[in-house]
């Protein structure tokens, strides 16, 4: 196949992987800490049977945008946002797999436990699961996750903070899967907690649907080549072969 076809179909895998990123961004702009991503392409160049050098279009790997969304006020109790870098640390209930997020709608459970909409418990410092007495009238989360309980300390929330948190997993739910070479670093830098409050998606809508536009013409773009370019081979035959 002529290296023109090569390249234009590149092209068109990359646009429809990047197409089927922002459709999910697209789909995700009202999911509670989500967090936008996109594929990263890298140009591969390679020698054709000229020996010059053809540009192709690779995808390399997907990377996430870490910047915080925005907040919303809910006045909830044990709604909570992370102002800052870091995630909840949440725990199968079966399982005791540990996995994080940043979609802080908390509550507690029948047996007085912090868990989150999944039914995950919400871990404290420590690893230990945060138990609220069912009985208290007033419950306070300090901007360094500590809860008080009608004054009382009964634990502090736990924020796993990574060196690399590009390197997470996603999971379903909005959580993410820390690989067995990455562990929380152990630090508590730069974040605070934000009781009654939860983080939107960081995806701009309005951005994002633009950008599915300009997706769009550049796939349309490369397939008028594709069909150019088999066209022009098209003829070429016919002349070389002697036919009308």
């Amino acid at each position: 196949m002529d290296s023109t076809l090569y390249v234009a179909l590149s092209h068109m895998n990359a646009m429809r992987r990047r197409m089927d990123m922002t459709a999910n961004n697209v789909a995700n702009m009202n999911t509670h800490g989500y967090r936008e991503e996109k594929p990263l392409f890298q140009e591969i160049l390679q020698k054709d049977f000229r020996s010059q050098g053809v540009s192709y279009v690779q995808d390399a790997r997907t990377v996430r945008n870490v910047t915080n969304g925005p907040l919303e006020e809910t006045g909830h109790t044990y709604d909570v946002a992370l102002q800052g870098a870091g995630f909840f640390a949440v725990k199968h209930p079966t399982t005791g797999e540990v996995t994080y997020t940043r979609d802080g709608r908390f509550r507690i459970n029948t047996t007085g436990q912090l868990v989150n909409t999944q039914g995950f418990s919400v871990m404290g410092e420590g690893g230990a699961a945060l138990s609220i007495p069912t009985t208290a009238r007033q419950v306070v989360i300090t901007s360094d996750g500590t809860i008080l309980a009608d004054a009382a300390n009964v634990g502090q929330m736990q924020v796993a903070q990574f060196d690399n948190e590009l390197l997470l997993k996603k999971m379903e739910d909005g959580r993410y899967q820390a690989p067995p070479t990455l562990s929380p670093n152990g630090k508590r830098e730069n974040v605070q907690i934000m009781q009654g409050m939860i983080e939107g998606s960081n995806v701009n809508p309005v951005v994002a649907l633009t950008e599915m536009v300009d997706i769009a013409r550049g796939y349309e773009r490369a397939e008028r080549i594709v069909t150019n370019e088999d066209e022009r081979i098209r003829d070429a035959i016919r002349k070389l072969s002697g036919r009308n």
